[in-house]
């Protein structure tokens, strides 16, 4: 075996794998091997330039981590940063990539980032490996997010991964933030939105956890089998009766319709009623979702479950988080009774909202970059 690439090298590689459609938990398992040059006798940047090589030629700004089990015969090279284990690894740790590369698997992977990610940096990327979404290799904060792909890996297996490791330093704290992490979120901003409620306050978090991702709530249908029988909604809060629907800029497709308006009005003849018959269709499909959503929101809220929608702009903006939050607890104070003075006086603390601000403009696409405080991410 070539490499088994790790850190950062390894984070990139497995978002690459994902968003190119290969389930993780599917892959073969391997050996940590001591690493063999592929393309000549002894290391030497010209194994990066085969084409067997298919992760990137390091760089000083983006050197490849790798790992391996002895110091003895590891490449020494200007932009290649060697990780020694002296421990047994448990089983699964390492799983085949290519002829050249391995790569170590995702619960590894998570106990590793520790030295590396800030706190929320570190629950992030649970949701991201234990969710159905991927961000981009290339660029994580602003590029492109796949979606509805399979999960790397889940809560209860990196748990159990932990705790089956020698692999010490830095266990406390992956389980401390592995305990602000959930399965099953479906997008980064909802990632983002359930690490930022189930985050404790000294982390700059809503300390409302633990939070559910996508709960299966049982919709009492009157006998009418044409109604759903179940909703999702995308995040339940333990601390307070209330529920949140993250409605993103796609959710009723309007880019799609005012593209569809644009095309229509440069055409003429049957060409233009064609293509105003797909505005039409299109219309209907997003009043459909509409009055589904309506729906939604009043079955949720018969079978004891209020669910507030959160868009993008309450988000961005200073203060505009903290705002629906208060409400929240408003709803979850005057509906149910429920003493949420703990939680007012978190909102009410200005340095505390000062930090939350900030952390939630740092994981925002388009947002403040990521500094040394967050890594890489």
């Amino acid at each position: 075996m070539g490499l088994t690439i790790s850190f950062l090298s390894a984070l990139d590689a497995m978002r690459t794998i994902r968003s190119n459609g290969i389930s993780v938990q599917e892959m073969d398992t391997t050996l940590l091997t001591q690493p063999v040059p592929w393309a000549g006798k002894h290391w030497s940047m010209k194994e990066f330039e085969s084409s067997k090589w298919q992760w990137g030629i390091p760089t000083a700004d983006d050197p490849l981590h790798v790992l391996v089990p002895q110091l003895t015969g590891r490449p020494r090279m200007a932009y290649v940063r060697t990780h020694l284990t002296r421990q047994n690894l448990p089983s699964r740790s390492i799983l085949w990539a290519d002829e050249c590369t391995s790569i170590v698997c995702p619960e590894l992977l998570f106990l590793q980032m520790v030295s590396v990610f800030s706190f929320p940096a570190l629950v992030l990327l649970g949701y991201e490996l234990c969710g159905n979404f991927s961000r981009s290799a290339l660029d994580p904060l602003n590029g492109h997010v796949e979606m509805n792909i399979p999960a790397a890996t889940s809560v209860d297996r990196i748990r159990e991964y932990i705790l089956a490791s020698s692999y010490g330093r830095g266990a406390s704290v992956a389980l401390r933030a592995l305990d602000c992490v959930s399965d099953h979120a479906l997008s980064a901003p909802e990632a983002l939105l359930a690490a930022m409620y189930s985050m404790p306050t000294n982390e700059a978090g809503y300390d409302m956890g633990p939070i559910t991702l996508n709960e299966k709530v049982r919709i009492n249908c009157n006998g009418d089998s044409a109604r759903k029988q179940h909703r999702y909604p995308d995040i339940t809060l333990s601390s307070i009766p209330i529920g949140i629907n993250y409605d993103g800029e796609g959710h009723f497709e309007l880019d799609g319709l005012k593209d569809l308006i644009r095309h229509a009005e440069s055409l003429e003849g049957e060409e233009n009623e064609a293509a105003r018959e797909l505005v039409v269709r299109k219309l209907d499909s997003i009043r459909e979702k509409m009055l589904d959503d309506n729906m939604r929101n009043r079955e949720l809220a018969a079978a004891g479950r209020i669910v507030m929608v959160v868009t993008k702009d309450d988000l961005y903006g200073k203060g505009n988080l903290d705002n629906l939050t208060r409400q929240m607890l408003d709803c979850a104070h005057n509906a149910f009774g429920l003493d949420v003075q703990k939680h007012v006086r978190i909102l009410d603390d200005t340095d505390a909202a000062r930090d939350r601000n900030e952390l939630l403009e740092s994981f925002l696409p388009g947002g403040r970059p990521f500094g040394a405080a967050h890594g890489k991410m």
